[in-house]
């Protein structure tokens, strides 16, 4: 029984470098009904997002890869994601993730969000078009160690709403409580200055591998596992 749990923990791990979501689903559903931990499956999704994020820093990968990635991770925590909470599983830290007001786009959004749940973080997803107080408020309700706002679609409003968000955070106290980290196309990195964040991502592996860094430092992918 021991060597099919490994078996299909490992084809699970294989099926989120590969980005291949039916069969990282059909792992997570085998791997349940053989009765491993919840720990175990979430730990073997996190080291395949890691191995796909070095991928794509040494230039194996692509942004296409990427994304597919973040797919399969979406079907593995459609399943287990409801168990976590009962099961005691930790996550490393909490994250909110938006994209600013009047970002309608949110794709690489959901990229971001679905790598750092597979990275074992708990993350509060907004969503496109958020107002500014709404950050605020979600920052400090979760108690969150990190800010993601993501916007794809550069326009002059993009430098007035990430002021007024930052104006938000000052208000309620959390400026200086969350790191912040601005990302997407619709933002340049000169713009990370007026957070005093953890800077610019032009893209969610970039994103990801900078909020690892916050948490794990440069060598992250040997971070210890969960327990």
């Amino acid at each position: 029984m021991e060597e099919r749990r490994k078996l299909s923990l490992e084809k699970l791990k294989e099926g989120i470098v590969k980005g291949n979501p039916g069969m990282a689903k059909a792992q997570t559903t085998g791997s349940i009904e053989l009765g491993c931990p919840f720990t175990d499956i979430v730990n073997y999704v996190r080291e395949g997002v890691i191995e796909v994020i070095r991928k794509y820093l040494e230039g194996e990968y692509f942004i296409p890869e990427v994304s597919a990635c973040s797919e399969a991770v979406s079907e593995v925590y459609d399943i287990i994601e409801p168990h976590l909470g009962r099961e005691n599983v930790p996550f490393y830290g909490i994250i909110v993730v938006g994209c600013g007001s009047g970002e309608i786009e949110d794709f690489n959004e959901k990229v971001v969000v679905n790598l750092l749940k597979g990275m074992q973080f708990k993350v509060h997803d907004l969503g496109p078009d958020v107002p500014p107080e709404d950050f605020a408020k979600k920052v400090g309700e979760a108690k969150a160690n990190v800010l993601v706002i993501w916007r794809d679609n550069y326009s002059s409003y993009s430098v007035a709403n990430l002021k007024r968000i930052l104006e938000e955070l000052n208000k309620y106290g959390l400026r200086g409580a969350v790191a912040i980290l601005i990302g997407g196309l619709g933002f340049y990195p000169e713009l990370a200055d007026l957070t005093g964040g953890l800077g610019y991502a032009e893209d969610p592996a970039k994103a990801v591998h900078l909020i690892n860094v916050l948490f794990f430092g440069k060598d992250y992918a040997k971070a210890p596992k969960s327990s």
